[in-house]
């Protein structure tokens, strides 16, 4: 069975651009492309789609609006952010819906690739009960401890970055959310993925 992508833009250009670019994909996706926010809503209470890509700024409902519902109606979409210059606190009301974020102009191999690795992810989650689980994580739990030492740590006057190390390695959860944080474009341009 096809991957479902929904793409939300409010330019026409961008969005027959994107059209034109992932067209080799039509065998593996069903992609629709919606012109805004009211659209995407629109079709998100009509189907879940695997995979919702956004633009965060939009007239009348923006990104983040649009991912907070898909998010409550389909919990277990996959949701990115594909956006140019966005104000920093739409992005941080967006944070917490995304699971992905990619700047303008992006790679269209970039996108391709993440999305596909994306949908491959949810695929192996074939247990329900497993993904109602990942589908309500907003982050993975760090272990108490050592956030406390963490905390702690970057409270004393002579910080030492590799004792910082240390105790995020030890803690996958704090790992995972360091790389998370670090390879996004949230944070600014993105180097290229070597895969």
């Amino acid at each position: 069975m096809k991957n479902q992508i929904l793409f939300v833009d409010d330019e026409a250009n961008l969005l027959s651009g994107l059209q034109r670019l992932l067209r080799p994909l039509r065998a593996d996706w069903d992609m629709e492309f919606v012109l805004g926010g009211r659209q995407a809503l629109e079709r998100i209470h009509q189907n879940c789609f695997d995979v919702v890509v956004t633009d965060m700024k939009m007239p009348e409902i923006d990104g983040s609006h649009v991912l907070k519902e898909v998010k409550e109606i389909c919990p277990f979409s996959v949701r990115m952010v594909l956006s140019g210059q966005a104000e920093n606190d739409a992005l941080l009301r967006a944070i917490r819906y995304t699971h992905q974020y990619f700047s303008k102009p992006c790679e269209p191999e970039l996108l391709q690739k993440k999305i596909h690795l994306a949908c491959r992810a949810r695929d192996l989650l074939s247990n329900l009960e497993l993904k109602e689980l990942a589908a309500g994580l907003d982050t993975l739990p760090a272990l108490q401890e050592n956030i406390v030492s963490l905390h702690h740590l970057l409270q004393q006057e002579e910080f030492n970055l590799e004792n910082a190390i240390n105790i995020i390695e030890r803690d996958i959860a704090m790992s995972a959310k360091v790389l998370q944080l670090t390879s996004t474009d949230f944070f600014g341009k993105a180097q290229k993925d070597p895969n």
